[in-house]
């Protein structure tokens, strides 16, 4: 490393995705005006400017001490559009990107760009795959060492159980099935557990995952109403009630937030609001719905009880349906992932369908019901069933590639980071070897969905705790 930039180093972190000044040749920058987020999970591409540097002159960009690019000043000192692409290995938390002239000591200028992954709804995102494609701190070479790092519990009263969690920003949000209680959403410090703010309705609670994206919490409530809230501060900015029960978690995508209601006057309805008002969108008259749906492009795809519904994202229009025999409960989400749809049933089968037509593609029976959603993860689908066994199956074909025998029921959907498959039976949760199924870790807390995200496994007990595990500090 140049004597010139590990002076500079002294000084300054230096710029992502703003914009550069400084007051003269002589290092004072500081960053005046954000052009893009500075924050996002490794291998997100962020846009470096600057301005008032050396004119006409070579700038080297450094993420971190690793020279990423050059580029080169204009008349006036100024550069604009450099793409620079965040590394995969990078890991959670500050780190600085420099613009350092070559021909002016001390004349560069900086900021800091945070490494952060959010999980910000129910499936990852709106296709709901559960993969985090992002996780780098977690693997299964130390996942083994994995220790408990903090515990959450409301402390209320009455009997609560805690959903399963959204992370956004440093955030999580965590609805509460209370009884005796008020409560419906917890904001915690996702790395202290520390309760940041608590929300309450008129005694409604929240049986599902809330959505989270733009600073804003969407959440629908088992009474059917509809709410946007500040995520940083709790205040409401929109409420609209529906009148039906909602069980499933709702799915933010493309300024729509999609869910399924239980009933409504007797009816049974697939929603779309805007999520600026909270007005509807459309509302199409469907089954049962206690499955959250996938949305990918045009598509929404929600399962319902005895079968799935595609339709078509901004009118609601039924694309196609499908219907299995006997009219069981589906799983508790669909997927959709290259062209498929994936989702479980009470049969027990493990069903793939063509996303175009609806028609079934293969079928996988295990030996007991399948409730919880699956995930899908570089062309393997995971999935556990209260047969006690965990499935790994080949996502185009749905043969099986391994199973993994549990102790007790499988009822939850997992999670997959960094090739691990993290999942929670009634008692237990167990972190597993993505490609051959070996246990690497276990806990005694079972009951619910986990998540992972920035090194982080969270995972809920069903009476109210949620618990967060991460590699052993030394």
């Amino acid at each position: 490393m140049s004597s010139r930039f590990s002076s500079f180093l002294q000084f300054s972190v230096v710029t992502v995705a703003v914009l550069l000044s400084q007051a003269s040749l002589a290092f004072c920058a500081t960053p005046t005006e954000l052009l893009s987020p500075a924050v996002g999970p490794p291998t997100s591409t962020v846009l470096v400017s600057g301005s008032n540097l050396t004119a006409n002159d070579v700038v080297d960009i450094y993420f971190d001490k690793t020279n990423v690019g050059q580029a080169t000043t204009d008349s006036i000192g100024s550069f604009s559009g450099f793409a620079l692409r965040v590394p995969a290995s990078a890991q959670p938390g500050q780190h600085s990107v420099s613009a350092v002239p070559r021909n002016v000591i001390d004349g560069g200028a900086g900021a800091f760009f945070r490494v952060e992954t959010d999980w910000p709804q129910f499936g990852f995102t709106a296709q709901g795959t559960r993969y985090n494609s992002f996780e780098n701190v977690l693997t299964p070479l130390n996942v083994g060492s994995m220790a408990l790092r903090w515990t959450f519990n409301p402390g209320n009263t009455g009997f609560t159980t805690l959903e399963p969690p959204a992370l956004a920003n440093g955030v999580l949000y965590v609805g509460a099935d209370g009884f005796g209680s008020k409560t419906m959403l917890y904001a915690l410090n996702a790395r202290t557990g520390a309760e940041l703010w608590s929300f309450g309705s008129t005694g409604n609670t929240l049986i599902n995952t809330p959505a989270v994206g733009n600073g804003v919490v969407y959440l629908v409530d088992i009474g059917g109403t509809a709410w946007a809230l500040d995520a940083k501060t709790a205040a409401v900015l929109w409420r609209q009630p529906y009148g039906s029960t909602v069980g499933a978690s709702p799915t933010l995508d493309n300024g729509k937030l999609y869910y399924g209601s239980e009933a409504d006057d007797g009816r049974d309805f697939n929603r779309a609001l805007d999520i600026q008002t909270g007005l509807s969108v459309w509302a199409t008259s469907s089954g049962t719905v206690e499955s959250t749906a996938a949305v990918f492009n045009n598509g929404v795809f929600a399962g319902a009880i005895g079968g799935i519904t595609a339709m078509n994202a901004n009118t609601g229009n039924v694309v196609w349906s499908m219907f299995f025999s006997g009219g069981p409960q589906v799983g508790s989400a669909t997927v959709f992932a290259n062209g498929v749809v994936y989702l479980g049933d009470g049969n027990g089968n493990v069903n793939a369908l063509s996303a175009k037509t609806g028609a079934t593609l293969w079928k996988f029976a295990t030996g007991g019901s399948v409730l919880g959603g699956v995930a899908v993860a570089k062309g393997v689908v995971y999935v556990g069933s209260q047969d006690k066994n965990v499935y790994a199956l080949n996502a185009t074909t749905g043969a099986k590639l391994w199973s993994f025998g549990a102790a007790a029921p499988l009822f939850y959907s997992p999670a997959v980071a960094n090739g691990v498959v993290y999942i929670e039976s009634t008692d237990t949760t167990y972190a597993l070897d993505a490609k051959t199924g070996a246990n690497l870790w276990s806990y005694p807390v079972g009951g619910n969905t986990p998540i992972v995200a920035n090194g982080f496994l969270y995972a809920e007990d069903g009476i109210g705790n949620i618990y967060a595990f991460g590699p052993q500090k030394h």
